[in-house]
């Protein structure tokens, strides 16, 4: 079995303003593109879960790149309606060291890294 380096947790959230059908309608066409996107991008064992108010995806990529996360987010944003906010976690697996979060709108990526010290590291 094949080992990826890197884990991704991610969670679409619709606004509450958006009508049943309309969901419905954002949720099947963003799910299409946020599948060939993180395909694009080299995400494999890719998982939806639709909630009533939400859809998550979890996946994994070949590799941790920062690059490559900041282009595909920025795709991801100019495919987000208004009416859907997105954040999205990645996790570098090989030593648990690095993370890196994004909150996502239609016109805004914010983007933090968390840096966790490898245990009996010498500072």
């Amino acid at each position: 079995m094949a080992r990826y380096p890197c884990e991704m947790f991610a969670q679409f959230y619709y606004s509450p303003d958006l009508t049943y059908d309309e969901l419905h309608q954002v949720e099947e066409e963003l799910m299409r593109k946020v599948d060939i996107l993180f395909t694009n991008e080299g995400g494999i064992h890719l998982e939806f879960w639709p909630n009533s108010d939400s859809f998550a995806v979890q996946g994994q990529f070949d590799e941790f790149d920062k690059h490559k996360f900041d282009r595909m987010t920025d795709q991801i944003k100019a495919v987000l309606p208004q009416s859907v906010q997105s954040r999205i976690l990645l996790v570098d697996k090989s030593g648990l060291e690095n993370v890196f979060i994004y909150n996502l709108t239609s016109g805004n990526i914010e983007f933090e890294e968390i840096t966790l010290s490898r245990p009996f590291a010498e500072a």
